[in-house]
This record gives C-alpha cells, sequence and structure tokens, in this order.
C-alpha cells in the first residue's frame, strides 16, 4: 500500500505513524516463536530508524527479534535474516561494536539479499565500519553497489550516499572523485522517486564538501530543482531573448518542510495542487515555459526580465488571495543569463545563481539580480536592493525587490 511504499523511500511524514503504527499492533497480536510478522517488525522498525533518523520502539524491536531467534522451533532462513538484520542496523546506529560482530557473522549466508532497504550487503558494510575497519567498509559497499545496479533504485541510493559518505571523511587518492560521482547518482535516483529524506542528506553533504556549514533543515525546492536541471540540462536556447540570453525565474513555499510536517501529508497534498495550479495559470499569457517541478519548486524561462517580472507580480496577487492556500507564502527570484555560452558553464553557472537569488526572497516577496535590473529600465518599480552573499559565488552581490 502507499504507506509501505513511502516507508521503502525514506519518505516518512504522516506515513510513519500509520505504518509504524500498525506494525507494532501487528507485533503485539503475532503468535509467539519465529513468524513472518515478528521478522517483519523486528526489521521494519530498525530500517525506518535508518532511513529518517527518528527512534523506533526498541522494546518492540528487542521482543519481535527474541520470538524469531530464541524459539525451540527453527526460523526460516528468510526470516532470521529479517531478524537479524534489524539487529544489525541498531548495532550500527548505536555505535555497539560488540553487537555488531554478532551480527557480522549471523549475516554471512544473506550477503546476497538485494530487495531490502538498507541491503543486506550495505548493513554488512556499516558493521565493518562499526568494528573500525573503514577500508573493508568501502570495499564492501563499492561490492553492494554492483548488486544494487540491476534495478534496485531506492537501496541503491542508500548505499550510494553511505559510500560517498565514507570515502570523503577517509580522502584517500579518488575518494572525492568517487565520492561526487556516487552523490550524483544517488540525487538522481532519490529526485525521481521522492525520496525527500535523502536528499536532505545528500545536499549536506554536498555542502559539507565544498566548505560550506550547514544548520538545521537545509533542505529546499529550489536547491533541488536546480540540482536537477544541472544535471539534466535541457535545451533551453529556444526561449532565449534576441541577444541570447534567457531570464530564469525559481520559486517555491517557503517554510514547506515545516508546514508539511505540521499539517500532515493528505493537507499538504491539496496546497500542493492548489499552488501549483496557480503557479502553471498564468505561464502562457506572459511566455513562459516551465522547465522543471518537484514538489513546491519550480524553474521556470522567460524571454524577457520584464515578462519574468509582470508573471511574478500576477501570481503572488493570485496566490495571496486563493482559496485553500491561507498562511501559505511564496518565495521567487529572478535572474538573467547567457544561454548560448558553453552549456555547462551556462548550468553551472547561471542557473546556480539563480537558484541563489531566489533563495535571498521571503515569503511573498519577488527579487531581481543585478543583471535583471539592469535590463528593466526602470519600467517597474524596485527598492534601493540590499547586499547579500551566495552560496558558491565571492564577494557581496545586490538583490532587489519588486514593489
Amino acid at each position: 500500500d502507499m504507506a509501505s511504499m513511502q516507508l521503502l523511500l525514506g519518505d516518512m511524514a504522516t506515513a510513519e505513524e500509520e505504518y509504524i503504527g500498525r506494525l507494532v499492533e501487528v507485533a503485539r497480536g503475532a503468535s509467539a516463536g519465529p513468524t513472518l510478522e515478528n521478522g517483519l517488525v523486528a526489521q521494519i522498525l530498525p530500517s525506518a530508524r535508518f532511513l529518517t533518523g527518528r527512534a523506533a520502539d526498541r522494546r518492540v524491536v528487542a521482543q519481535a527479534a527474541e520470538a524469531v531467534l530464541s524459539s525451540p522451533v527453527p526460523a526460516t532462513p528468510l526470516i532470521a535474516m529479517l531478524a537479524r538484520l534489524g539487529l544489525a542496523i541498531d548495532a550500527f546506529l548505536d555505535n555497539d561494536p560488540e553487537a555488531a560482530r554478532v551480527q557480522f557473522e549471523a549475516l554471512q549466508p544473506s550477503r546476497g539479499h538485494v530487495w531490502v532497504v538498507p541491503s543486506v550487503g550495505h548493513v554488512l558494510s556499516l558493521l565493518l565500519l562499526t568494528l573500525g575497519e573503514r577500508d573493508a567498509a568501502i570495499d564492501g559497499l563499492e561490492s553492494a553497489l554492483v548488486l544494487l545496479g540491476n534495478g534496485y533504485r531506492p537501496a541503491y541510493a542508500w548505499a550510494a550516499y553511505d559510500c560517498a559518505r565514507i570515502r570523503l571523511e577517509r580522502n584517500a587518492p579518488e575518494d572525492r572523485e568517487r565520492a561526487l560521482t556516487l552523490i550524483d547518482e544517488a540525487m538522481g535516483h532519490a529526485q525521481k522517486l521522492g525520496m525527500k529524506p535523502l536528499i536532505e542528506r545528500l545536499l549536506t553533504l554536498k555542502l559539507q564538501d565544498q566548505g560550506i556549514g550547514t544548520t538545521g533543515d537545509i533542505y529546499t525546492s529550489i536547491v533541488a530543482v536546480a540540482d536537477s536541471v544541472q544535471r539534466d540540462r535541457p535545451n533551453i536556447a529556444s526561449h532565449a531573448a534576441p541577444d541570447g540570453t534567457v531570464t530564469l525565474l525559481f520559486s517555491d513555499i517557503e517554510n514547506s518542510t515545516a508546514q508539511n510536517e505540521a499539517l500532515g501529508d493528505t493537507r499538504w497534498m491539496e496546497i500542493l495542487r492548489a499552488h501549483n495550479a496557480v503557479v502553471r495559470r498564468h505561464l502562457a499569457r506572459f511566455g513562459g515555459h516551465e522547465v522543471k517541478s518537484m514538489g513546491d519548486g519550480f524553474m521556470l524561462v522567460f524571454g524577457s526580465p520584464g515578462q519574468a517580472v509582470r508573471y511574478a507580480a500576477e501570481t503572488q496577487r493570485e496566490l495571496a488571495v486563493a482559496a485553500g492556500l491561507e498562511g501559505v507564502r511564496v518565495r521567487m527570484g529572478i535572474h538573467a543569463g547567457d544561454a548560448v555560452r558553453e552549456a555547462g558553464d551556462f548550468f553551472g553557472r547561471e542557473v546556480n545563481y539563480a537558484a541563489r537569488v531566489a533563495g535571498c526572497a521571503v515569503g511573498g516577496e519577488v527579487v531581481v539580480s543585478e543583471a535583471v535590473r539592469e535590463r528593466l529600465q526602470d519600467e517597474f518599480l524596485l527598492d534601493a536592493g540590499r547586499l547579500v552573499t551566495l552560496k558558491g559565488f565571492a564577494g557581496e552581490h545586490r538583490v532587489y525587490a519588486v514593489g
């Protein structure tokens, strides 16, 4: 069902309470002994802790695992593997070398199982890390990725993240290059599958590699959209102005992660549908084109800065009064760059710059870069501007709010 799929992808939100609550009830009502129900509870609760970072009911896990592994009637290999996998995940998360050693030996016959998330090979590698054998852990993760590369995308993405993280910590020759490749691969899968907790961790890892410290929740839909566009590099040159420039607009809902958690998935999906409909409603009227959208985040392109500003102003006005969007505030940022320059340079700098400009806006605000202000030529009312720092770009930059 939907809740179990969200658990598999690591996108828990309200599904966690629903799905985990049902599992706990199953465990309480399950027969004593090595039943499939006990095996699943022993494995899934620690896996949820691994995927989301949220604590699980340890007593329920211990009871379910004991029912499987201490029964006078031997458990089937599959059910025993599930119970031991859950205990192994807890051993890693608790940094317990003694428990890690026990489960590492017990799980050896199940090394090739790949259909669980995290996979057995992935967990075995994390146990090696717990035992202080980092080089062996990296080798194990690389072997696991070979097996998982045959279509097990959620498990592959999580294993790629851990392999990249540990390689960056080791920092041996070629580790960083391999880690960045793995981050990109994992991000591609995570974005397509909607694995938001993993996207957050990958973005944090990427920023830390760039020497940018992070505090709190650094995930924004603007960042995710920009990262995806930089990877896919869609052809947007056809939307350029005669001078070769294209105007980029990024937008997202302010504090969307917190609102999603506070409101729950059902209400949040209603908000997203209403928000996305407003964002798209006036695009054609102002000559805009949707390049990419992910959740509440959008990247749009226009043939001129004037079109983009007129679109943004009209859309913000409608968002402010739209039914069902009370309390929802949208940030928008606009930048213009040369679309006919070498593609890697454009997507590496201009797209990223536009996303950073949008990130400077507050809810309900439209801000434009200096490049846009110069092209508007007093056509619109702008404030005096403010100096900001933009991650990845040296010095200070001035952005202007549209009046």
